[in-house]
């Protein structure tokens, strides 16, 4: 089955037909869609992210910042827990 649409959402089609979708500029993937996150790369921002994937200290904060956020998570559960407990 082959569908030519004027406006551009090849990548729309593929995923209501449940197919792996590809918008491709230049050679590279420029939207992607993985359930349930939308990607949409542009050349200023691709850049900016191999800069600050490259430097160990940023990989470092991005793991404390992840189990910060863990810790922030179980805090409120802890919390919702305690004030349905008490209402």
């Amino acid at each position: 089955m082959s569908v030519k649409l004027v406006y551009g959402v090849e990548w729309l089609v593929g995923l209501l037909a449940g197919n792996e979708s590809e918008v491709k500029d230049a050679g590279e993937r420029r939207v992607e869609f993985n359930f349930p996150v939308l990607t949409v790369r542009t050349k200023l921002f691709a850049g900016i992210f191999d800069r600050l994937g490259a430097l160990r200290f940023s990989r470092l904060v991005s793991w404390w910042l992840w189990w910060l956020c863990q810790l922030w998570l179980g805090l409120g559960f802890i919390w919702l827990a305690v004030v349905f407990l008490l209402c």
